[in-house]
């Protein structure tokens, strides 16, 4: 029976948790590396001299370079293709933003994402091309909704949606 009886909140603590649940022979292997590495990625920095960053410390960083350059979708994407293992899914917490000027251009803007999605279905693509497609399409419909909160009271709606032959 392994001893580990808390969560892990930091890194070393996840490598500490996999070297006393699996063996420090097997998280070497699998990474790569010797059993002596399982140990320094394990070991708590504050009183350890004997400490390395580890594979999560590496992504964290890969992750943080990626977003400063506005590559925020690969780190989604990262995290997803991590997630799946445990079969859970990433949640955008990033509230999304209106990318066009009405809400009639923003309604415009859904139906290629939709389209996209029921076409994904209708031609049985892949469950992880359907996922993505499908968060595609609620995205561009939360920009709707965002914008249809942002919208003025006063605008002239029914002349909006006139002038794009609605």
């Amino acid at each position: 029976m392994d001893k580990v009886t808390e969560l892990p909140l930091k890194s070393w603590q996840f490598f500490h948790a996999c070297r006393v649940i699996l063996g420090p022979e097997i998280v070497g292997r699998i990474c790569g590396r010797c059993k002596r590495q399982a140990y320094r990625w394990a070991a708590d920095p504050r009183y350890c001299d004997n400490v390395e960053r580890n594979p999560i410390d590496w992504l964290s960083d890969l992750f943080e370079m990626l977003i400063e350059i506005g590559r925020r979708d690969i780190v989604l994407a990262g995290l997803r293709i991590l997630a799946e293992k445990a079969n859970t899914e990433v949640k955008d917490l990033e509230p999304c933003c209106p990318d066009k000027e009405t809400i009639a251009e923003e309604c415009l803007d859904d139906y290629p994402a939709v389209s996209a999605f029921h076409t994904a279905i209708r031609e049985g693509q892949d469950t992880k091309e359907v996922q993505r497609r499908k968060e595609a399409a609620i995205r561009e419909i939360e920009e709707t909704f965002r914008k249809f909160l942002e919208q003025p009271p006063k605008e002239d709606l029914e002349s909006s949606w006139r002038s794009y032959g609605m």
